[in-house]
Formats: C-alpha cells, sequence, structure tokens
C-alpha cells in the first residue's frame, strides 16, 4: 500500500489548527478548483461524514466524488477514512504538536486505490501531498490573520 508521510512546522495556534481543521465544508473555501464542494451528510458523537467532489487536473481533468469519516483520534490527532470513492480504504492520520515556533503537524496516509486508478497512483500521491499541504498553509495565514486583527 503506497505510503506518503510529511511534516510541517507553521507559527499558527494548536488550537485554532485543529478546530479549522474539523471544519471540513470550509476546505473547498481554501483550494475551491481542487475541493469543488464538501458536504456533511451525517454527525454524530463517533464523528462526521462528509461528501467531496474532488477535481483533478494534472493531466487529465476528472472529478471524483467520494464520502469520508472523519473522527478524533485524540485531542491532538484526527483521521480521516475514505468510504467510497477510487481511493476508498484509505486513511489520513493527521497529528498536532507544540513546537517552539507554533505548531507541529504531522500527515500520513495509507492510501489505497481501485484497480482503475492504480496507473495514476504517483500522480494521486503528489495531489493528495499538495492538498494537504496547501489547505495547512491557508489555515496557517487564516489564523495569523485573525491574530493580527485581535492585537489591533
Amino acid at each position: 500500500m503506497p505510503s506518503l508521510e510529511f511534516n510541517m512546522i507553521l507559527p499558527g495556534n494548536i488550537k485554532k489548527f485543529i478546530e479549522l481543521s474539523k471544519d471540513y465544508e470550509s476546505f473547498s473555501e481554501y483550494l475551491p478548483q481542487q475541493l469543488k464542494k464538501i458536504i456533511i451528510i451525517e454527525k454524530n458523537d463517533k464523528g462526521i461524514v462528509t461528501e467531496e467532489t474532488l477535481v483533478f487536473s494534472s493531466v487529465i481533468k476528472k472529478e471524483i466524488n467520494q464520502q469520508s469519516f472523519h473522527y478524533e483520534k485524540s485531542k491532538n490527532a484526527l483521521i480521516t477514512e475514505i468510504l467510497t470513492g477510487p481511493a476508498k480504504g484509505s486513511i489520513i492520520d493527521t497529528n498536532f504538536s507544540i513546537d517552539k515556533i507554533g505548531t507541529k503537524i504531522n500527515v500520513k496516509i495509507s492510501l489505497k486505490l481501485s484497480l482503475k486508478y492504480k496507473i495514476l497512483q504517483p500522480m494521486i500521491v503528489k495531489w493528495y501531498k499538495m492538498i494537504l499541504q496547501g489547505i495547512l498553509l491557508k489555515m496557517n495565514a487564516k489564523i495569523i490573520l485573525s491574530d493580527r486583527e485581535l492585537k489591533s
């Protein structure tokens, strides 16, 4: 199973990162061309199920619909399990920790792809990393801007 892991250290506050990371419907605001739509279809004590429309446009333009289950593994760890679509069975594990600069974010992706999409595996791995890093960077900018506005 292809995996991807990366770390980012960003100056944003850890509590704000976790809060924004659980606001799934706002993800499409950060990257509207790649994340066309995200809606919550179920919410309960165990977690949240979303339906996403993802747009791949590197070699071919393809829209993919999938459903994901999001839950808190611990106070500083979030898990996303892909329930439907070409990446069904994939797991995204995001951990947040305090760093001297701000927040260290560790993302681990265990990617499972259906046979039809195996040939696109290298591009899909890069796409997931680019999307997640883009979302985290835009969250960081939002946190920093919010902090500046509070100080003004």
